[in-house]
This record gives structure tokens, C-alpha cells and sequence, in this order.
């Protein structure tokens, strides 16, 4: 096992040069999105959420954009009852819908108020949506998603983009090439796979007794991964890296947090991991990274009371 060397205010962890394979998916784009009908919030495995295939195999090039089609909007305003709608030569515009909601798009897509569940897929263009009542799912192949506020669960996905979500209670996110991810408030847990950076806010409210329970898995390949958590937090951490014969290769584990001793054991696939924890243990916190560096932070709000 290469060595592991301690550096003021952070450890440094050596790490492997390889990434994890691309995410591979089993059904195309619009014979996904064609059944996407009265989603309800996914469980917490990855397995159970829907895929989309983005890479263009006849070409080998899975980041070509699609050529530039004609916008040609579809405005919907103020509609009562559910809703659903294709543009195949453009996007949509959305004032508000009392219903569900559901749109197949070649375009951008922009929501307003939506007080049932919204499904929005698109081939090319963003997705920006305001306030759904009711739970998400954003699909776009080429564009970034960007989400306000959501009452429910929230599953995006993006091939290539960024993608934001302000305000939900859970959220499930994956960006298949490369692009960063940023869960700005999350209630009760937040799940992301990227290539790109990830940055996550959780509002939890700790729990008066340890609990088991997952409130965070986050895996990145090639960025960052920034967590900021409630300054009473109890939660025990699970850090998973490649290891490397290269000294020069390190993965620095910064935290704001007084971690426990940390135990660590490497599988048959050179595959480290690092148990600590903080505040006594409780929530299950796992986090994988391959060629970036790890800072756990106290949730900015804590830091504003104490004047920080």
C-alpha cells in the first residue's frame, strides 16, 4: 500500500490516474421520455431512477451537439388540469399549470408554477424551472438545468451541462460528461454522479438520536467534492479512492470538522477507504473521488450566527 502523509489541516490520501467508466444507459431518449407519466420520488438507489442514452456510437463522438434547429416556442399559460405536450421543433414556456405536467421538447424549456409533477425532456436547449409543487424530472441531452424550488424529490439529469438545484428536500443528480453539479439546499439528502466538480449544501436537522440512515452519496471522477453540513451534525463518514504507486498523486481530505481517528482497509481492487466521523457518529455519509480533493465545511448559516 503506498504511504499516507499527514499535512496540517489536511491528510493527504495518494490516488489512482484512472476513472470510472462512463455510466452506460439502456433506453433512448425518446422512448424514455414518451413514458415518463405520474412520477413519483424515486428510492435511494441510483438503479431505480430513469436513464437516457446520450452517446452518439455511430460517430464515436459522444459530445457533438446536435445541429441548430429553428425555435419555435410553445407558449402554455394559466392551464387547469394536467397537461401533456411534444415540440419536436422547439421548446416551451410555461406560465402555470394546476396539474401535472409533462413536455417533450427539441428547445429550451422554462416553467414557472407548476402545483402538480412536472416531467421536462429535451433533446437541445436549457431547462429553467421556478416552483413545482409536486416532484421533478429534468432531462437534457445538451443544455443546462437549472432548478429553484421544489416541494418534492427532485431526479436531473444532463449529458452535457450544468446543473443547479436551490431548494428541495431530496435530490438525485447525474451529469454523464463532465459537467459540475451544485445542490444548494437539500433538506433531507442529496445523490450525485459526475465527471465535474460537486458542491452540496444539506439542511438537515440532526437528530436528537443516532440515526442509520443515508443523507448523502457523492462520486466524482475527475473534480472537487465540497460538502457543508449543520455545525451539530452526528454523522459517520465513508471516503472511497483508487490508490496509486505515484507519490506524486494526492487527494487532500480538508474538513472544518473534528474527524474521528480515521480506520482504513484497501479491497483485491486497490480500492481505499476511510472511516471517520463527527459529532459522535449518527447519519451515513458516503462520499468516492478519484482525482480531486475532498472539504467538508460548516453549513453557512451556522457560520453567520457565530459572526464567522
Amino acid at each position: 500500500m503506498a504511504k499516507r502523509r499527514i499535512v496540517a489541516g489536511s491528510q493527504r490520501i495518494p490516488r489512482a490516474a484512472h476513472f470510472l467508466g462512463f455510466i452506460r444507459f439502456f433506453s433512448a431518449l425518446l422512448f424514455f421520455a414518451g413514458s415518463l407519466m405520474s412520477v413519483s420520488a424515486p428510492a435511494a438507489s441510483f438503479a431505480s431512477s430513469p436513464s437516457v442514452l446520450f452517446a452518439d456510437e455511430a460517430s464515436g463522438d459522444q459530445r457533438t451537439k446536435p445541429p441548430a434547429q429553428p425555435d419555435e416556442n410553445i407558449v402554455i399559460q394559466n392551464h387547469k388540469g394536467s397537461i401533456t405536450k411534444e415540440n419536436p421543433k422547439g421548446g416551451f414556456v410555461v406560465d402555470k399549470v394546476t396539474g401535472d405536467i409533462e413536455l417533450i421538447a427539441n428547445g429550451s424549456i422554462s416553467v414557472g408554477l407548476v402545483e402538480g409533477n412536472l416531467n421536462a425532456v429535451t433533446t437541445a436547449g436549457d431547462i429553467k424551472i421556478e416552483d413545482v409543487r409536486g416532484t421533478i424530472t429534468a432531462i437534457a441531452q445538451v443544455g443546462n438545468i437549472t432548478i429553484q424550488k421544489a416541494l418534492k424529490h427532485v431526479f436531473a439529469q444532463a449529458g452535457i451541462g450544468e446543473i443547479i438545484v436551490h431548494s428541495a428536500p431530496s435530490a438525485e443528480v447525474r451529469n454523464i460528461f463532465g459537467g459540475d453539479v451544485k445542490i444548494l439546499g437539500a433538506s433531507k439528502w442529496a445523490k450525485v454522479v459526475t465527471k465535474g466538480n460537486i458542491v452540496v449544501v444539506l439542511n438537515v436537522e440532526p437528530n436528537v438520536e443516532p440515526n442509520s440512515s443515508e443523507i448523502c452519496n457523492l462520486s466524482s471522477t475527475e473534480g472537487d467534492i465540497t460538502l457543508y453540513l449543520p455545525e451539530n451534525l452526528g454523522a459517520d463518514i465513508e471516503i472511497r479512492m483508487p490508490l496509486s504507486k505515484d507519490p506524486k498523486k494526492e487527494t487532500h481530505i480538508v474538513s472544518a470538522f473534528t474527524l474521528k481517528k480515521f480506520m482504513q482497509k484497501c479491497d483485491m481492487e486497490n480500492i481505499l477507504t476511510l472511516s471517520t466521523s463527527i459529532n459522535n457518529g449518527g447519519e451515513k455519509i458516503n462520499l468516492y473521488i478519484e482525482k480531486g480533493n475532498i472539504f467538508i465545511k460548516i453549513h453557512q448559516e451556522d457560520q453567520r450566527r457565530k459572526g464567522k
